[in-house]
């Protein structure tokens, strides 16, 4: 018997998991209650003529209250013709993502998942399962790929963390209430596709590398979230390239090769002469082979815009460095 994955898929992507009326957009006149003082997550501006792009820098997972909205980026927003996330949050592709899940997240009939983990994984598999309350049976008939997004996904709901209060569906919900044309990157099968494929060269190595992070560094989305709030993407970058260490070609198929997509699209948009505001995960947008990266490198002017009178650096390095 297959089960719904509807947490799943929630929690894959900021976009996917838009629930009609909750938490609605709040509006200038009641800023205060989201505005924070130390608050300055990273923007970018592309401009050329009567073209602009704002980039922002999201963190598609967030608890109820988090305040990180600064009056500069609700500049931004407000500013904008048209909005672009990540990925569609139409409920009209959710049978399909099921349907991708049905078809190849489980493994062939008699095979176990725990079989496939390390001894050392295994004990912290097993640790981890019961901290989160999952039915170990169940979860022994799942692909390593979608294993690990389900562990993803129960150990954000187990500590209060959300897409619904994630900062894609904050503007995406302001881009909707403001009747703005809104376009996206992907789609929800697109994104588990990419993340399937992803895992088909190390196929328990993601698996196991959450399972240590989720056993012994539980607090370490608490630090991604301040870092992201303090605007300190390439502190952040680095994490995410070395997680993906352990496979090249998982970088490659979950970031290099999406951040070039995304930056070619975002270039085509360059020549519609209106300003839009582009939302995706702040860790696409920093380190080596990030769309800031090859804006710069195609010859776009690129720069980053402080969110409160901070000092940023240079998006796009000199010649030479």
């Amino acid at each position: 018997m297959r089960i719904r994955h509807a947490r799943v898929l929630q929690s894959f992507s900021a976009a996917v998991l838009l629930t009609a009326g909750v938490l609605a957009y709040i509006p200038p006149a009641d800023a205060a209650l989201f505005f924070e003082r130390e608050n300055h997550p990273a923007l970018w501006l592309v401009e050329d003529g009567q073209s602009k792009i704002y980039i922002f820098g999201s963190h598609h997972v967030l608890k109820s209250g988090t305040r990180w909205m600064t009056e500069r980026l609700l500049d931004a927003v407000e500013e904008a013709d048209a909005f672009v996330f990540e990925v569609e949050p139409s409920e009209k592709w959710m049978p399909d993502a099921q349907d991708f899940i049905d078809g190849s997240g489980y493994l062939p009939e008699g095979a176990r998942l725990r079989d496939l983990l390390s001894e050392e994984a295994l004990a912290s598999y097993h640790r981890v399962m019961r901290d989160l309350d999952l039915d170990p049976l169940e979860m022994d008939k799942q692909q390593p790929w979608l294993a690990q997004l389900t562990l993803n996904s129960a150990f954000y709901g187990e500590r209060a963390y959300s897409v619904e209060y994630g900062s894609d569906v904050r503007i995406l919900r302001y881009a909707n209430s403001h009747d703005k044309p809104v376009r996206f990157l992907e789609t929800p099968r697109q994104q588990l596709e990419y993340f399937a494929a992803a895992m088909e060269s190390a196929p328990v190595n993601g698996l196991e590398k959450v399972v240590h992070t989720l056993r012994d560094d539980p607090n370490a989305i608490t630090d991604n979230i301040r870092n992201w709030r303090a605007g300190n993407v390439e502190e952040m970058a680095t994490r995410l390239h070395d997680f993906f260490s352990y496979s090249p070609s998982t970088r490659r198929i979950l970031l290099d090769d999406r951040n070039r997509s995304w930056a070619t699209q975002i270039g085509a948009m360059m020549t519609e002469q209106q300003t839009y505001f582009v939302t995706v995960g702040v860790g696409h947008l920093g380190g080596p082979g990030s769309v800031i990266e090859i804006l710069c490198k195609e010859g776009w002017n690129v720069t980053r815009v402080p969110t409160r009178g901070e000092d940023v650096p240079q998006a796009c390095a000199l010649p030479g460095n």
